[in-house]
C-alpha cells in the first residue's frame, strides 16, 4: 500500500522536487521554445565543434589581389588587407573580430561586419551581432531587395559585410540553433539530467512503504526532509520512523542509456556541424585533416571571400580584377616538413623558383633566377610549330618535317622578315644552353 490511506479532503498543488523524469525529458525535448546562442554554447559538443571552425577560419589570412592584363595574378598590398585580418580600426582585433563573424553565422544564420566608410575609402570595420540587426524586404520575390535596420538606423546591404549560412533569400539565414533546434534541445535535455543526477548524489529515487496509516504532520515532514536529503548536497542521512520502509524505484531506460544516448547525439552534432569525432579528438591523419579542411573549412572561408568580394571592392575595381581570396596555404600545407616536400616539388617543375619558395617560408631571398632544365626536356612551340632538344641542341620544323639547326635554339628567339636570327635572344648561333 503506497502511503497508506491518504487523507485527500484537502487537495494542495504539488510541490515540485529537482528530479526530472523521462516524460520531463520529452516533454523538454518537444518544446518549440527558442534555443539561444547561449543555450547552444553551453552544450560541451556544439562549443567544441564551433570554437574548432571559428578559430581555424579566423586563422585564415583573407588578401586582396589583382589579375593583370596577362594573365598574372599579384597581392595589392591593399589597406584593407590589414584592415580585416588585424588592425580594425575598433577595439577588437581582427582576429576576435572574424570569430565573432563566423560563430554568429554558424549558430544565428548571419554574420554582419559593419564597413565604416568616408567616401570610397574604408576607415574602419565593426562587428555587429545578428541580434541587433533587423532586415525588411521587398515585396519582389524576383528582384529581390533588402533594408537593414540598426538601433533605428537604416542601412544598405553594401554597408556589411555579410555571410548568410542556409538561406533561400539571402537575407534570412538558418544557424544551427534554428535549423537544428530538436538535437540542440534533446542534449541540453540530458545535461540537465545529468547535472541533476550529480547534484542528488546518485541518489535513486523510490516509494515509502507503510503498513498503517500517517498523519498529515508526519507526511508533510517526511516529503520535506526528502527534499532536503535529494536537493542538499551536504545532507545525506534520513532517518524513518518505525514502520516505514524506503523501497527503491528500478532505474528506467532513459536513466541507464543516458550517457550512451549523450555520447552518441552529441557525435551527432559535430557532423552537423561538420566536425567528426577523429578531428575534435585531434585522432585524423595528415590525409584525413586536409579532407577535413577542404570540406568543412574552405567553405566556410569562401563564403566570406564571397561576403569581401559582394561589398568590399567598388565597381570600377571588380572590372579592372580585382578580387579577395583566401589563403590557406598554411592550414592546408601542414608542417614544415609538407611545406617543403610541396616547395621542393614546385621548384623541381619550375612551376615556382627558390627566391619565392624561400619567402613563402620566411627566408630572405638569395637572387637565384635561374629555373632548373633538365637536358633530356624537349620544347615544343606549337605557335612556330617547332622543337628544341636542349641535350643535341637541334630545332625541328613539325610542320616541313625536317631539321632547322643544330647550331642554336631558332624556336626560342625572334626572326625578321629575312628569317635571320636577332641578338637579343637567350642563345646566339655560337652558344647552347
Amino acid at each position: 500500500m503506497f502511503f497508506g490511506k491518504e487523507d485527500r479532503s484537502e487537495k494542495r498543488p504539488p510541490e515540485r522536487m529537482n528530479i526530472i523524469t523521462s516524460s520531463e525529458l520529452l516533454s523538454a525535448v518537444m518544446d518549440e521554445g527558442l534555443v539561444t546562442e547561449d543555450m547552444a554554447m553551453k552544450i560541451p559538443a556544439v562549443a567544441s565543434a564551433v570554437n574548432l571552425i571559428t578559430d581555424l577560419c579566423a586563422s585564415i589570412q583573407y588578401k586582396l589581389y589583382k589579375r593583370n592584363n596577362d594573365g598574372r595574378i599579384e597581392e595589392t598590398g591593399d589597406s584593407r588587407t590589414a584592415m580585416f585580418n588585424s588592425d580594425t580600426g575598433d577595439l577588437m582585433t581582427g582576429f576576435a573580430m572574424k570569430k565573432a563573424f563566423i560563430r554568429d553565422y554558424l549558430l544565428n544564420g548571419n554574420g554582419y561586419i559593419y564597413i565604416d566608410r568616408q567616401g570610397n575609402r574604408v576607415k574602419g570595420l565593426k562587428f555587429v551581432h545578428s541580434s541587433h540587426v533587423g532586415a525588411q524586404m521587398g515585396s519582389d520575390v524576383i528582384y529581390k531587395d533588402v533594408i537593414y535596420y540598426v538601433q533605428e538606423r537604416t542601412y544598405e546591404a553594401r554597408d556589411f559585410i555579410r555571410i548568410v549560412r542556409s538561406s533561400e533569400d539571402g537575407v534570412h539565414g538558418r544557424g544551427l540553433c534554428k535549423e537544428n533546434a530538436l538535437v540542440a534541445r534533446i542534449v541540453a535535455a540530458m545535461l540537465k539530467m545529468l547535472s541533476v543526477s550529480l547534484s542528488s548524489g546518485g541518489m535513486k529515487k523510490g516509494f515509502i512503504e507503510t503498513d498503517g496509516v500517517i498523519r498529515k504532520d508526519i507526511f508533510d515532514k517526511l516529503k520535506k526532509d526528502f527534499r532536503t536529503l535529494y536537493e542538499d548536497v551536504q545532507t545525506r542521512i534520513l532517518l524513518l520512523n518505525k514502520g516505514l520502509k524506503f523501497q527503491p524505484a528500478a532505474d528506467s531506460a532513459v536513466e541507464l542509456q543516458l550517457a550512451e544516448l549523450y555520447d552518441t547525439i552529441s557525435a551527432d552534432v559535430g557532423e552537423i556541424l561538420g566536425v567528426p569525432e577523429n578531428i575534435k579528438n585531434n585522432t585524423a591523419n595528415e590525409d584525413e585533416f586536409r579532407g577535413w579542411i577542404k570540406t568543412c573549412i574552405m567553405p566556410v572561408a569562401n563564403e566570406i571571400v564571397a561576403g569581401l568580394n559582394d561589398s568590399m571592392l567598388l565597381e570600377r575595381e571588380k572590372r579592372d580584377g580585382l578580387f579577395w581570396r583566401a589563403d590557406a596555404s598554411e592550414l592546408e600545407n601542414g608542417d614544415l616538413k609538407h611545406q617543403l616536400e610541396a616547395y621542393k616539388i614546385g621548384v623541381e617543375s619550375n612551376i615556382i623558383q627558390i627566391d619565392e619558395a624561400r619567402n613563402n617560408i620566411g627566408l630572405p631571398p638569395l637572387d637565384f633566377n635561374w629555373l632548373r632544365l633538365d637536358l633530356a626536356s624537349v620544347f615544343i612551340d606549337p605557335i612556330k610549330k617547332v622543337i628544341y632538344t636542349p641535350n643535341t641542341n637541334a630545332t625541328y620544323d613539325i610542320t616541313e618535317g625536317k631539321l632547322i639547326s643544330t647550331s642554336g635554339v631558332t624556336s626560342l628567339v625572334d626572326t625578321d622578315e629575312k628569317g635571320e636570327k636577332e641578338t637579343n635572344g637567350l642563345f646566339n648561333e655560337s652558344e647552347t644552353p
